[in-house]
């Protein structure tokens, strides 16, 4: 797994930062935000396995996997109070290295992290079930590779359409996993950040996590959507951090 520590970054400081971007993305994305606290902690940036500078797993992996992966980097450094500051997916893996290794884990940013059921319209359900079975027709008459002919036909979501094979096996072993009662046994302090027009990860699911994890503190940016919360909302994502910081250490 691929990893920055950024040059302003002092060993001498006395916690760290470590960033974990979104699906499709890789830790470019989380650069601004990240050089904006070089001088307060310690900050790494990761490329989880599948993105950026990191190469492809070569087995479907879980997001449990990719805890894993992280907690074995985390562990190759001093020990030094740790905070993760998650975009998307990276909340996913977040999620799952509190829960599993909370000794690693100070405190938890998640911006936009998805993890729980979303809440599907009948339309949805129907043209899923359409694609399903039209994928599986075009398997049979066709004998064509499924995410050929699918992403000729533009039918998935536009992160499925655009990953690789491996990838999109991951992708789809994600989401559908429900991070629920991981959430609920959660003890770190943790800020939940989402935009009010995000379609991705609709405001209802950090409300949902609020109500999970003990003591969570959530906030909501009325003109952002799952992207622009990181590009035009920076300003407002760094002083929400900023108090955190201030606030559990």
């Amino acid at each position: 797994m691929y990893t920055l520590k950024l040059k302003g970054s002092s060993d001498k400081l006395s916690f760290r930062l470590v960033w974990l971007h979104g699906w499709g993305q890789s830790h470019k994305a989380l650069v601004p935000l990240a050089e904006y606290f070089d001088d307060v902690a310690e900050n790494y940036l990761v490329d989880f396995p599948g993105f950026g500078f990191s190469s492809e797993p070569k087995e479907v992996l879980d997001t449990e996997d990719y805890a894993d992966i992280l907690a074995d980097f985390l562990s190759t450094l001093p020990f030094k109070d740790t905070i993760l500051v998650s975009h998307s997916f990276g909340g996913r893996v977040a999620i799952e290295l509190a829960f599993k290794y909370p000794h690693l884990v100070k405190g938890m940013v998640l911006i936009s992290s998805p993890g729980l059921p979303l809440k599907r319209s009948i339309f949805f359900k129907i043209k899923a079930f359409f694609i399903k079975k039209m994928s599986q027709v075009i398997r049979f008459f066709l004998c064509l590779k499924r995410h050929s002919l699918l992403g000729k036909l533009k039918l998935g979501s536009i992160d499925y359409r655009e990953a690789t094979p491996m990838m999109r096996k991951i992708l789809v072993k994600a989401v559908n996993k429900d991070l629920s009662v991981r959430a609920m046994q959660i003890s770190c302090p943790v800020l939940l950040l989402y935009g009010s027009k995000d379609t991705a990860t609709p405001p209802y699911i950090g409300q949902r996590f609020k109500e999970l994890i003990k003591g969570s503190k959530y906030i909501e940016f009325p003109l952002h959507d799952h992207y622009t919360i990181l590009t035009s909302g920076k300003s407002l994502v760094e002083n929400q951090i900023e108090e955190f910081l201030a606030e559990i250490r």
